[in-house]
């Protein structure tokens, strides 16, 4: 009976609630920030391929991770985040520090599940202002990841932080 239960916990919610942005908070430096508009975050694995004599290959290495991401802003949240980064020292550039962000989400009744941008630098600060909109000033920020660890899995092996 509890594997019946266990298969039926595994398979695809039909008409059920599917997470959403709704049910995403965001912790930059332990900080919620609610004022952002959208988080994107990847793995890419690249793996070493072993090759023989034959048509195909032998193996492949466990791979190295690079981990990418990216978010967008408004403005005024922006620049708190920036002076929270530096300490407000202005001798201090906010590219350098390095910062942990946590987007835990969870579907209605369900705990919470949490993915970890670990070691993360702000490389950009993309400011896009629309003259002919009523849309408020923001900030797209690219992110320099340097572990990513997904509801608690890394997507390889051996990872140290």
């Amino acid at each position: 009976a509890q594997d019946r239960r266990a298969m039926a916990a595994a398979q695809i919610l039909i008409n059920g609630f599917h997470y959403s942005a709704q049910s995403v908070q965001v912790l930059i430096k332990g900080k919620p920030y609610s004022a952002l508009n959208e988080i994107a975050y990847a793995n890419k694995v690249a793996v070493g391929q072993m090759k023989g004599a034959g048509p195909s290959k032998l193996g492949t290495t466990e791979g190295l991770n690079e981990a990418t991401g990216s978010f967008t802003i408004g403005k005024e949240e922006w620049l708190a985040l920036i002076a929270d980064v530096t300490g407000g020292d202005p001798l201090v550039g906010w590219s350098s520090a390095h910062v942990n962000i946590v987007v835990a989400y969870a579907r209605r009744g369900e705990a919470m599940k949490k993915d970890e941008l670990i070691g993360c630098r702000l490389l950009t600060d993309d400011t896009s202002v629309g003259f002919d909109s009523v849309d408020p000033i923001v900030v797209k920020c690219e992110l320099d990841i340097s572990a990513l660890r997904t509801n608690g899995l890394f997507a390889v092996s051996g990872v140290s932080l």
